[in-house]
C-alpha cells in the first residue's frame, strides 16, 4: 500500500469509524447503508463526508443501523467501499447498486423539472396559462425533454416569474430537422435563457452560428438577462462580488 493510499484509508476511518461500533475497515462498513436521500446541490463545489475529496455536485446519504450516524457521501465511495444498498428486503449487487444511484439523480431531476413547469404556468401572465407552456408540460410528461422553442418559453417564464430552477437539469431535444432549425433560429437573448440546458453537441451547433455562451448567473442573478444586468449598469466585478454570476 502507498503512502497516499495510507493517507487516504486514515481520512476515511477518522470520519466512519466514531460513528461506528466496529473500530476497524471494513468491517465497520458492514454497518452503513445507502439511505435513498439525494441532495444536488447545483454545482460540484462539495466534499464527501467520508474521503473529504472534494469537486462533489451530488450527495446521497448513508446511514448506520446500529449508531444511527448519517453522512453525505458520494456515489463513488458507496461504490468503492461497499456500502450495502436494498430495494426492499433485498440486497443490491454492485452494479444494480450503480444503476440505481443514476435512477435516483434521474428521478430527482424529473421532479424539480417538473415543478418548475408547474410554477411556470401558474405564474403565466394574468393567470392565463399559454399554449406553449401547456404544450410544453405535456410533451415533458411524455418524453422527459423539450424542443428548444419550448425551453425558450419556459426558461423566459421561469425567469420573469423569478421562479428558481436548475436549467441542466432539463434535457433539450434536437432529434429532428425542425429542432435544429429552432436552435439556429432563436433571437440570442433565448439562447441565453436555455444556454445552459444544452448538450456539448448543441453548444458547438450554437457556437458555429455566432452564439457565445453567456456567463453562468447564480441563484437571484438569473431573475434577469446577462445583457439586462449590463443594461442595468452592473459590471462583472460587481455580479461576481454579490454571488450573482459565477
Amino acid at each position: 500500500m502507498t503512502t497516499r493510499d495510507m493517507r487516504y484509508n486514515s481520512k476515511v476511518a477518522d470520519n466512519i469509524l466514531p460513528l461506528s461500533v466496529e473500530q476497524t475497515l471494513p468491517e465497520a462498513f458492514k454497518e452503513w447503508e445507502v439511505t435513498g436521500e439525494l441532495i444536488d446541490h447545483e454545482h460540484a463545489d462539495e466534499h464527501c463526508q467520508l474521503c473529504d475529496n472534494e469537486g462533489l455536485r451530488y450527495h446521497f446519504g448513508i446511514e448506520n443501523h446500529l449508531t444511527d450516524g448519517h453522512l453525505w457521501v458520494g456515489s463513488q465511495c458507496i461504490l468503492r467501499f461497499g456500502i450495502t444498498m436494498y430495494e426492499g428486503l433485498r440486497e443490491l449487487s454492485a452494479s444494480e447498486i450503480r444503476t440505481a444511484l443514476k435512477e435516483l439523480v434521474r428521478r430527482q431531476r424529473r421532479v424539480h423539472c417538473l415543478k418548475a413547469l408547474e410554477r411556470a404556468m401558474s405564474a403565466d401572465a394574468a393567470g392565463k396559462v399559454t399554449a406553449s407552456l401547456r404544450d410544453a408540460l405535456s410533451y415533458f410528461k411524455r418524453h422527459e425533454c423539450l424542443t428548444p422553442g419550448q425551453a425558450s418559453a419556459v426558461f423566459e417564464r421561469l425567469r420573469l416569474g423569478k421562479i428558481p430552477h436548475e436549467p441542466r437539469w432539463f434535457k433539450i431535444t434536437t432529434a429532428g430537422a425542425s429542432q435544429w432549425l429552432e436552435l439556429a433560429r432563436m433571437p440570442v437573448e433565448n439562447v441565453d435563457d436555455i444556454w445552459f440546458a444544452l448538450s456539448p453537441d448543441q453548444r458547438k451547433f450554437a457556437s458555429r452560428r455566432g452564439y457565445t455562451a453567456p456567463p453562468e448567473l447564480l441563484g437571484a442573478g438569473k431573475w434577469y438577462t446577462y445583457r439586462e444586468w449590463l443594461a442595468a449598469g452592473w459590471s462583472d466585478a460587481q455580479l461576481r462580488a454579490e454571488g450573482l454570476m459565477r
